[in-house]
């Protein structure tokens, strides 16, 4: 019952016309009876609500024990969930990597470099539109070979015009083949075997 339910003014009025010690009796009975789940009627003696009380109270205590192993296994695994997405989900940021260099490559008609969209790289990857422009702006600092909007504008044939306000990247060709960088990690489309 919510306290809401309860006649708190009539307890006030009804606790002004008893002395504190029956007050006190009343109030300890009142509120063993109620843990117990037994009657004010006394059909059941106050000693015996109390045990009945106590065994309720460890009862929920062990529920209570029972829920915070429950929230911290929920808690491990939230945490465990948030770092697979900051880590790009399934299959890890070498995966999305991998993913955004094999559908570049298949683009590719010859130039050095690919430019690619959030909306693209949210196709190639199966990431979430959000992740799409993490990795755009996050790649560019990571990999040499993978060019900011910026960058880009140095080639003169992939050159995006000044109002158009589209977030990119460019996937290099050119830097994918560079020395420092092997390029069959990000050209495997299987998780641990080597490209051709």
């Amino acid at each position: 019952m919510s306290s809401s339910a309860r006649d708190l003014e009539g307890a006030r009025h009804f606790q002004e016309q008893l002395d504190e010690d029956e007050v006190f009796q009343m109030a300890v009975t009142k509120l063993v009876n109620t843990m117990a789940g037994t009657n004010d009627d006394l059909d059941v003696g106050v000693l015996e609500s109390t045990w009945i009380a106590l065994d309720e109270f460890e009862t929920m205590c062990e529920q209570l024990d029972e829920l915070r192993e429950t929230v911290d296994d929920l808690e491990d695994e939230n945490e465990r969930l948030r770092k697979r997405l900051e880590d790009g989900g399934a299959g890890g940021k070498d995966q999305k990597v991998a993913a955004i260099v094999e559908y570049a490559r298949n683009r590719r008609n010859g130039e050095d470099v690919v430019k690619l969209t959030a909306k693209e790289i949210k196709g190639a990857t199966g990431c979430s539109r959000r992740y799409a422009y993490d990795l755009i702006e996050n790649l560019p600092a990571e990999y040499d070979w993978i060019l900011a909007k910026n960058d880009i504008k140095q080639y003169g044939d992939l050159e995006i015009k000044k109002e158009d306000g589209t977030r990119r990247i460019g996937i290099d060709f050119e830097g994918v083949h560079s020395a420092g960088c092997p390029l069959n990690k990000f050209t495997t489309t299987t998780a641990g075997e080597e490209g051709p």
